[in-house]
């Protein structure tokens, strides 16, 4: 009887349970999963969204898309990304070493903290030293100023 009781609850909540579209990549996040049981209809149920959720975790796509800014993920606001405005002002000196230099270690830590693709690093460390002298515009800049210097260069 026991066996029979949880399936039978499942099947209840698979077809009774309803949510809206906008609430399903809160549910089960961004993925080819979600794309495509949205595309058949199927996220309006509990068992639409457990399949969704369980191909975007087997196909291990969800990285890609949120890395990217594809496939319906927000890219992190630049300015509001706490790590990257933490890594920054704990590291101003060093940073500034590197944008001077074009590379180095702080510099990449930044690219890989604000989520630019490595395809694009290059051009992004390149932009950073022709534009050091906007973002460090005096000895006493603040790391504010430079996390929205580097989003501007970023942008």
């Amino acid at each position: 009887m026991k066996k029979l009781i949880i399936p039978a609850l499942f099947a209840v909540c698979a077809v009774g349970q309803s949510a809206e579209d906008a609430n399903l990549r809160a549910n089960v996040g961004v993925g080819l999963g979600t794309m495509l049981f949205e595309a058949m209809g199927y996220t309006d149920t509990v068992l639409g969204q457990t399949l969704a959720a369980t191909t975007n975790g087997s196909v291990s796509n969800q990285l890609f898309f949120i890395t990217t800014g594809t496939g319906g993920a927000k890219p992190v606001d630049f300015v509001q990304n706490k790590p990257l405005r933490d890594y920054v002002n704990d590291n101003l000196d060093a940073i500034a070493r590197d944008m001077a230099a074009g590379q180095g270690e702080s510099l990449a830590a930044v690219a890989e903290l604000a989520g630019i693709p490595v395809a694009q690093r290059a051009a992004f460390y390149a932009a950073c030293q022709s534009r050091f002298s906007e973002v460090f515009a005096s000895e006493n800049v603040t790391s504010d100023v430079v996390v929205a210097g580097l989003a501007k260069i970023a942008s």
